[in-house]
């Protein structure tokens, strides 16, 4: 993998952490349920990513990193406000 790819993926591994942090218990498990249906891998243990996303992520083709990174970052607001979007329909 090409230094810069390394970086692309680095960087979006980072934004999804960030972005986990602000989910609850409840959020997150069901988000880690969500991912490992999405990427067809048990990529969490504990509640939390481990080496398989990491892995997962680096074997995408090139350009597709940060398409994923986009996808998996919205997918992670819809659980943290899903119920705030649900209570006001």
């Amino acid at each position: 993998m090409e230094k810069l790819e390394l970086n692309i993926v680095e960087a979006v591994l980072r934004n999804i952490k960030n972005c986990l942090f602000h989910l609850d218990a409840g959020q997150l498990e069901r988000f880690l349920v969500w991912l490992e249906s999405h990427t067809k891998s048990k990529v969490s243990e504990g509640g939390k990513l481990n080496f398989q996303f990491t892995t997962w992520l680096e074997a995408l083709p090139k350009g597709q990193v940060l398409d994923e990174g986009f996808l998996i970052a919205s997918e992670i607001f819809w659980f943290r406000y899903r119920g705030e979007f649900d209570e006001s329909n």
